[in-house]
């Protein structure tokens, strides 16, 4: 085995009984074995912002105006959940906004949110760099929905590539370990 790659066995249940499984990645800490780990063992299933992203990704090729409406509803659901749990009072609120201002939210009120230094200054430093490129992701979802702009194909894969570097960095935020590894094997915007 490669150095640096560390081997798990995962059984999975199939319809004729258990079979293991080899995983092998760079990116399997132990963290992040456990954490899947126990989510699996509750039934739990990913955040729906991810399951939107990656509908939001399939599409970015064959319908990029979808794509990035997707990627778009994707930041959207992942900033409330976010917020909803840095705010636990909030959430009704939260989850009652049609449409935030995702771009304030992330920028301006997440950072006063975040009570560690460190991972303030981690978030800051990183969504400040996006800021723009946010704005321009919201704009663009705007004027495809309202007024049918086309989309190109590079600018719904980069939307959906600011949206999962979003995603991995408020998890980070939220206190999931494993996101701190996994924000710096992100995906390219």
């Amino acid at each position: 085995m490669s150095e640096g790659l560390q081997s798990v066995a995962h059984e999975i249940l199939e319809p004729t009984g258990f079979q293991p499984v080899v995983v092998q990645s760079a990116s399997m800490t132990p963290e992040l074995i456990e954490e899947v780990g126990g989510r699996i063992s509750n039934n739990e299933s990913a955040p729906i912002a991810y399951d939107v992203l990656a509908e939001a990704k399939a599409l970015a090729y064959r319908r990029p105006s979808l794509s990035l409406l997707g990627a778009v509803q994707a930041l959207e659901l992942g900033t409330k959940h976010a917020l909803a749990l840095l705010i636990p009072p909030a959430h009704e609120l939260i989850f009652s906004l049609p449409a935030p201002p995702v771009k304030d939210l992330l920028v301006t009120h997440i950072p006063a949110l975040i009570a560690d230094q460190r991972i303030k200054e981690v978030y800051t430093q990183f969504i400040l760099g996006l800021e723009n490129s946010i704005k321009g992701i919201v704009q663009q979802r705007n004027q495809c929905a309202h007024r049918g702009l086309n989309v190109s194909s590079l600018a719904a894969t980069k939307a959906c590539g600011v949206v999962g570097n979003t995603l991995y960095h408020l998890d980070f935020v939220i206190g999931h370990s494993w996101a701190e590894n996994a924000r710096w094997a992100t995906w390219k915007c």
